[in-house]
């Protein structure tokens, strides 16, 4: 093993880009549910998709956060990529048919020219490509050498092998944007001041009413004026229960990365020491969000998700510290590193749970770019890192934490054994075999004990029997072949 350079700059971004609490409470106050519900009494199958999303500041899918479900919703409505994820497999979208080379460097494209042009595809991607180049989303592009249109045909030449690219632009924030920023989704689309409707030829017609808070859709779950709605986090169980049914969106995995750079963790035996003496449940129950234990660092609903990748590498035994810190003429101290107030109980308590195994232990609060720095110069041995996957399937996820030669990766370990892992999966076509790969790397890292898995964090929303039976990927979009 290895420590690789990194740059700061990333590190600031990945830190400070990631959702804080801030992302998905509310400060509202929402009244308790009606003991009368009046659902709209409406065959699914016949009647329009009635939703309440609080309007973002964009549509554009290059403009939008991630963590904001409503914006990841609208955008997927308004554009189109060139694939889509649709019940964990790939189908066509503003692409009617696409290809790979032997070695997977070369990605050809055949357009739907009815739906878009080559040109609107090139413009959507050079403007990715060079816009902020410290964005997670171009980033994951970094290995696209040149992106040349021929016809119908658009073609992606890569300078490595991924098997698993057309997954990667099935991602909302890889959808084509229109000649001046028209619509590319497959709906005819009037709108008013406060609503708009998709309508579609081949699946159920969309109705959305935008809304300006979380109070405000709760209302109009509870006048059946909708079928679904976000609702405050803090409110969440009382709605679903009320409501009968929650669909997640937008999975979130939080977990605390094991910075090599120190000296103390550059050591395996105290690194695992550390790890082992965190108490994972404990701080499942002070997350500032709705959440759940993490089973890995992939979120449950991604595509290839497998179950216990932890493997036993992530369950707490303080004897094991005890017995490495026996022989130790001084007791390490562990500093566990921060971004934003909301998560300063969590580092506590990882400093309670070092301190009861043994170890001399610190909760220290940075902004981005500090943190960053102190990462860099080892003079943290732990820190919490948050992750939204771009797309929907673990190749927009593993291969950018786990592979030294990724801007993305927050191990700053270059590991020959994860190395070859990540690239085998790169040259296998087969989705479920690529994806067990990914996950032999996974449960690889851990056993390294490279993370320390904490929360999932599903923001969900609130949909009511008339909604019908609705698909929502992890990236938060709605499956449009569901509403068929």
């Amino acid at each position: 093993m290895a420590i690789r350079p990194i740059g700061t700059i990333l590190f600031a971004l990945l830190l400070a880009g990631c959702s804080t609490a801030d992302d998905f409470t509310s400060s509202e106050s929402v009244p308790s549910p009606p003991s009368e519900l009046a659902f709209v009494d409406a065959d699914a199958s016949d009647s329009a998709l009635e939703l309440a999303l609080i309007r973002p500041a964009s549509f554009l899918p290059g403009e939008i956060s991630l963590a904001d479900q409503s914006a990841v919703i609208a955008a997927d409505l308004y554009f189109d990529g060139l694939v889509e994820a649709t019940g964990g497999n790939l189908t066509p979208a503003l692409a009617s048919s696409w290809k790979a080379s032997d070695d997977f460097r070369t990605w050809t494209f055949t357009l739907d020219e009815d739906r878009t042009t080559a040109a609107e595809v090139l413009s959507t991607f050079d403007g990715i490509r060079n816009g902020d180049t410290a964005s997670q989303t171009s980033l994951l592009l970094d290995h696209v050498m040149s992106i040349k249109a021929d016809g119908e045909t658009v073609t992606f030449e890569l300078d490595r092998a991924d098997a698993g690219f057309a997954w990667l632009l099935s991602g909302v924030r890889y959808s084509v944007v229109g000649t001046n920023s028209e619509p590319t989704g497959a709906y005819v689309i009037s709108e008013s001041e406060t609503t708009t409707k998709f309508n579609a030829a081949s699946a159920r017609d969309v109705n959305v009413t935008w809304i300006n808070s979380f109070l405000q859709s709760y209302e109009m779950l509870s006048a059946g004026d909708v079928d679904a709605a976000p609702v405050g986090v803090a409110d969440l169980p009382t709605a679903s229960d009320a409501y009968g049914r929650t669909i997640s969106s937008r999975s979130i995995v939080r977990f605390y990365v094991a910075n090599i750079a120190s000296e103390i963790m550059a050591q395996p035996d105290l690194r695992e020491a550390v790890v082992r003496s965190i108490d994972r449940e404990a701080l499942v129950s002070l997350a500032p969000v709705r959440s759940y234990l993490a089973d890995g660092v992939v979120a449950t609903s991604m595509s290839g998700f497998r179950v216990d990748a932890c493997d036993g590498g992530c369950s707490r035994d303080t004897t094991f510290a005890g017995l490495v810190l026996e022989g130790l003429d001084t007791v390490p101290k562990i500093r566990v590193g921060y971004v934003g107030e909301a998560q300063g109980p969590a580092a506590q308590s990882i400093v309670t749970d070092l301190e009861f195994a043994g170890f001399s232990a610190e909760a220290v609060q940075y902004n981005a770019d500090g943190l960053a720095a102190a990462i860099s110069a080892g003079e943290v041995e732990l820190y919490a890192f948050g992750l939204i996957g771009e797309a929907t399937s673990v190749d927009a996820v593993l291969p950018p934490l786990l592979h030294s030669i990724s801007a993305l990766s927050p191990t700053r370990m270059a590991d020959p054994a994860l190395d070859q892992l990540i690239e085998k999966a790169a040259e296998t076509a087969d989705d479920e075999a690529r994806w067990d790969i990914l996950d032999e790397a996974q449960r690889l890292a851990i056993s390294y004990s490279l993370f320390v898995p904490v929360t999932t964090a599903h923001n969900e929303l609130v949909w009511s029997d008339a909604a019908g039976d609705v698909i929502v990927r992890a990236d938060g979009s709605i499956d449009r072949q569901s509403l068929n």
